[in-house]
């Protein structure tokens, strides 16, 4: 199941509590912020997350790590760096990040590579602004758009 919710608050997704069977969600261009991804903590089937445009912060992303299934998270255009990074250490599960026009560094590049799977294959900071191909399992700053 896929879901998007235009003009979503952090009050509005107290409806997905535990839906067991939401793969997908695009919060996209809506007014979540930090608290709101408190509500996603029962929503163990989430596979794909999109928070461009939101109001989520560096602290916000340590609530993914409550999401184990969470393959693809694009972050685009959000007001988080490094210590954002950081957040997401041990998250064994993450293949894509969407990261284009966020504060990241050179210092969050060197981040990346303590990432699991593939994310930290990216050497030069180039790769947050260069297309990758979607099953490769790294770094995009592409994701969704």
């Amino acid at each position: 199941m896929e879901s998007r919710m235009d003009g979503g608050t952090d009050d509005g997704l107290g409806c997905l509590a535990g839906l067991q069977r939401l793969q997908s969600l695009h919060l996209f261009v809506t007014r979540v912020t930090d608290r709101g991804l408190d509500h996603l903590r029962g929503v163990a089937t989430l596979e794909a997350l999109n928070l461009a445009y939101t109001g989520v912060s560096d602290a916000g992303l340590e609530r993914l790590k409550r999401l184990p299934k969470l393959r693809h998270v694009c972050l685009n255009q959000l007001p988080i760096g490094d210590a954002g990074l950081e957040q997401l250490k041990g998250h064994t599960g993450l293949q894509i990040l969407g990261l284009q026009g966020t504060r990241i560094t050179d210092k969050g590049l060197r981040i990346m590579q303590t990432l699991p799977n593939e994310l930290g294959q990216i050497p030069q900071r180039r790769g947050l602004t260069r297309p990758m191909n979607r099953n490769s399992g790294r770094l995009r700053s592409d994701a969704w758009g």
